[in-house]
Parts: C-alpha cells; sequence; structure tokens
C-alpha cells in the first residue's frame, strides 16, 4: 500500500499484514468493533452513536510502514478527488 497527501507525490510504503470487513451493522455490533479496535483507530467508544445507520466497516491493519524516493501518479480514469485506488501493478499509474 502506497500513501501520498493530496497534492504531492506518494512518499509513503507499507505491507498490509491483515484487513476485517463488517458488514449489516448495527448498534451492538458497532460497539463491539469500537470496543475491540477503537483505542488503535482512534475512534473512542462514545462515537459509536455516530456511526449507527452506517451498513459496512472495513479495518487494514499495516505493518513496515517506510519512506520511498516521491514519485507522482496519474490519475486520469480514477477521479481527480479519488481517495483510494486499486491497482495491480503502482507502475501502471507512475508518471
Amino acid at each position: 500500500m502506497y500513501f501520498k497527501e493530496s497534492g504531492n507525490p506518494v512518499t509513503l510504503k507499507a505491507n498490509v499484514s491483515k484487513v476485517l470487513f463488517f458488514d449489516n451493522l448495527n448498534k451492538e455490533k458497532i460497539r463491539e468493533i469500537l470496543n475491540e479496535y477503537g483505542e488503535r483507530i482512534c475512534v473512542p467508544i462514545t462515537y459509536a452513536e455516530k456511526l449507527i445507520g452506517k451498513n459496512f466497516c472495513t479495518l487494514v491493519f499495516i505493518n513496515e510502514v517506510r519512506s520511498v524516493e516521491p514519485f507522482n501518479i496519474d490519475k486520469k480514469g480514477y477521479g481527480l478527488m479519488a481517495a483510494w485506488i486499486a491497482v495491480e501493478n503502482i507502475n501502471s499509474i507512475r508518471k
């Protein structure tokens, strides 16, 4: 997984160690997720009420975060406002 700040080049890379998907969320499930992972994702249990009505939750665990030589990407076809882009190979969008 690569990271960049809006308007800047890609500067970080990390490994994805685990991904968790939750669906059919209700108040109880939201509270369970926040009890288990809330501290690590910086979301307090008191925020649970604001999440009622959300349908899905995805948690992506990363490790081995490291700097990379900065490079730009071409987001054409993905939408200039896209926050996430999934590609098979980063070189396919590297400028």
